[in-house]
């Protein structure tokens, strides 16, 4: 998740259940193959399954202090696209130093079984100064238009499974579970295409004030920056909590509070 408010491998776990003694080693092992089984059960029955609208409502804390709200939804938006919208903005003591919100909004459809971005637009006001980025995705020329705060300009699209930024947290639900190690994703996000990888690291039940979760704890590093996205199976892998590290240390948080329609 974006710090939006200024404010948002599996081998190693074998090598630290081999560290453990050999009971711990054994009943370890039994709950990674219940785990496979249960990834095995998704994969079938979930494949290339989103629900068509759901919402989720995240608290977004610095350390144990909650300062903002994010609030993702999915909604179709015609007979062949959809709308998933992030909003952003802070709550309690942090509206009484800085005000405003930050919204982005990525418009897709289904190519196949892939989540392919139409337009993505972000913007801010309020909280400093005013920031809009739009990217159109012409997929028939091939190319991606940017504009970032008026000014465009335009690259190649040459991987058919680019997203965005946003559209890619929704791509991550529709690809887990996955057997794979290691997820990549090609990002248009206002500048040179990017790749983000994403490393599965593995199971971890984690308790949160909207309840305790079986999840799927999945990192990403870039630079001295660190994103980890723990997603529940039984919310269709939304992650229910993301953690962004920053190089200094650092962390925010973005806890769910609730959700609906999953």
């Amino acid at each position: 998740m974006e710090n939006n408010v200024d404010v948002c491998s599996l081998p190693i776990h074998r090598r630290r259940l081999a560290d453990r003694a050999p009971d711990a080693r054994h009943a370890s092992g039994w709950r990674l193959v219940a785990w496979a089984l249960l990834l095995a059960s998704h994969t079938a029955a979930m494949a290339a399954e989103l629900p068509a609208r759901f919402t989720a409502v995240y608290d977004l804390k610095k350390g144990p202090i909650t300062i903002g709200e994010t609030r993702r939804s999915l909604m179709p938006d015609g007979p062949d696209t959809f709308v998933f919208e992030s909003v952003t903005r802070p709550t309690g003591l942090s509206r009484l130093l800085r005000s405003g919100q930050v919204v982005e909004r990525s418009l897709w459809t289904w190519h196949g079984d892939h989540l392919r971005p139409l337009e993505y637009t972000y913007f801010s006001h309020g909280g400093g100064t005013p920031r809009t980025v739009n990217l159109r995705f012409d997929w028939s020329q091939r190319r991606v238009t940017n504009t970032i705060n008026g000014d465009p300009w335009r690259m190649p699209l040459s991987d058919d499974l680019t997203v965005d930024k946003l559209l890619f947290q929704l791509r991550l639900m529709h690809d887990l579970p996955s057997i794979a190690p290691r997820l990549h994703y090609p990002v248009a996000d206002g500048g040179p295409l990017k790749t983000y990888t994403l490393e599965i690291l593995g199971p971890e039940t984690i308790r949160l004030p909207a309840g305790t979760f079986d999840t799927l704890r999945v990192q990403q590093r870039n630079g001295g920056r660190q994103t980890t996205y723990w997603c529940a199976p039984r919310l269709r892998y939304l992650p229910v909590r993301i953690e962004r590290r920053q190089a200094d240390g650092s962390t925010i948080n973005a806890v769910l509070n609730h959700s609906e329609g999953l």
